[in-house]
C-alpha cells in the first residue's frame, strides 16, 4: 500500500484521475477527502462497478486495472464471479457457490481513492487497488514432484499451480526471471518460498520463489552475485567475486578474467550448495593487485559464462 500524500495534493490528482476515466459529477457532488481501506470483500456489483469492503461501496473506474488479478479492470468486473472465472479453484466471496461446504477467510481489497459527498449520501471511488485472495505461506524444502499431477509438497503440505486464470501461478528463479512447472522437476530437496490459497487440503500455488537458476541450452547457468573491488589509490588493490553455478558437475572449474584485458585471474572449483542440490557457489578473493579493474568475466569449463561491472568501494 502505497503512503498516503497530503491531502489537498491527492485530491487534486483524485480529481484528475476521475476526469480521465471519464467520470462525470453533478455540480451538487463534492470530493471531501482522501481514503485508504484493507478488508474482506462482501459484494461485487460489475453493472455498477462497485466492491464492498468494511462496509464501504466503492466504485471501481472502467480503466483501473485491479492489481493482483490478471488484467481486470473495472469494466471487466464480472470476471471477478465464479461464472467468468475458467479454471476456477474456488469463489472470490465469502458466501460464494463454490465454498458451500467449506467456507473461508475470502478475499482482501487493499485500496486508496476519495470520499464523494452528493447531497447527504458519501461514497467512494478508487484511485489505486489490489485484490488478493486470502494469502497462505509455507516456506521450507520442496519434495515429491509430480509431473503429472502437478503437484509438490513442502514441510507435507501438498501443492499444486493455481488454475483460476484470474490469478497468477508464477514460478521465480533465484534471479527472479520466470520459470516453467517442468523446471521444478530439477528442484527437489531445494529451500522454497510459496505464496497461494489452502483449498480443501491443497495449497494452491499463486507465487513459489526458488532456488534454482534458468537453464542455458548446451551450457550450465553460471552468475555474479557480487563483484567488489577496493582502491589502493591509482590501483585496485582487492577484488572479491562470487557467484553461483548450476547444474553442478564434479569437473566443473570456474575461470576468472579480466574482462577488458582478457587476463585470467585465477581458477576455483565450485563449493555444493547444501539447500540447493546440483547448484553450487563459487568466491575469487585476490589482495595487492597491481592494476584498476572495471568489469570482471566468469567462465565454467561447461561453457557458461557471466559478466559483472566491478563496484568500487
Amino acid at each position: 500500500m502505497k503512503t498516503l500524500l497530503c491531502v489537498s495534493v491527492r485530491v487534486l490528482c483524485v480529481l484528475q484521475c476521475l476526469v480521465s476515466a471519464g467520470e462525470t459529477f453533478a455540480q451538487t457532488t463534492t470530493p471531501t477527502n482522501v481514503v485508504a481501506v484493507e478488508g474482506p470483500i462482501t459484494a461485487i456489483n460489475p453493472t455498477a462497478r462497485t466492491i464492498t469492503v468494511s462496509g464501504m461501496v466503492c466504485t471501481v473506474p472502467p480503466d483501473l486495472i485491479l492489481e493482483g488479478t490478471r488484467g481486470i479492470t473495472g469494466a471487466t468486473m464480472s470476471r471477478l464471479l465464479d461464472a467468468q472465472a475458467p479454471g476456477r479453484v474456488r469463489s472470490i466471496l465469502q458466501s460464494g457457490a463454490l465454498e458451500i461446504s467449506s467456507p473461508y477467510a475470502g478475499a482482501t481489497l487493499k485500496a486508496e481513492g476519495v470520499a464523494v459527498l452528493t447531497g447527504t449520501v458519501q461514497s467512494y471511488v478508487l484511485t489505486a487497488a489490489i485484490v488478493e485472495l486470502a494469502e497462505n505461506v509455507v516456506i521450507g524444502t520442496m519434495q515429491n514432484f509430480n509431473a503429472t499431477a502437478r503437484t509438490f509438497t513442502v514441510n507435507g503440505m501438498t501443492c499444486r499451480m493455481n488454475t483460476d486464470e484470474r490469478f497468477s501461478a508464477d514460478i521465480v528463479s533465484l534471479l527472479l526471471t520466470p520459470l516453467t512447472f517442468g523446471d521444478l522437476a530439477r528442484g527437489n530437496g531445494t529451500a522454497v518460498s510459496v505464496l497461494g490459497y489452502i483449498h480443501q487440503g491443497v495449497l494452491n500455488v499463486c507465487t513459489i520463489e526458488t532456488e534454482l537458476l534458468p537453464t542455458t541450452p548446451g551450457a550450465d547457468t553460471v552468475v555474479i552475485t557480487r563483484a567488489d573491488g577496493r582502491a589502493r589509490g591509482a590501483v585496485l588493490g582487492e577484488l572479491r567475486v562470487e557467484g553461483v553455478v548450476e547444474p553442478l558437475a564434479a569437473d566443473t572449474l570456474l575461470t576468472l578474467k579480466d574482462t577488458t584485458t582478457g587476463t585470467i585471474l585465477g581458477t576455483v572449483a565450485p563449493t555444493v550448495v547444501p539447500t540447493a542440490p546440483g547448484q553450487g557457489t563459487f568466491t575469487f578473493r585476490f589482495r595487492n593487485l597491481t592494476t584498476r579493474i572495471t568489469s570482471v568475466t566468469v567462465t565454467s569449463s561447461k561453457k557458461g559464462v557471466a559478466t559483472l561491472p566491478v563496484t568500487i568501494r
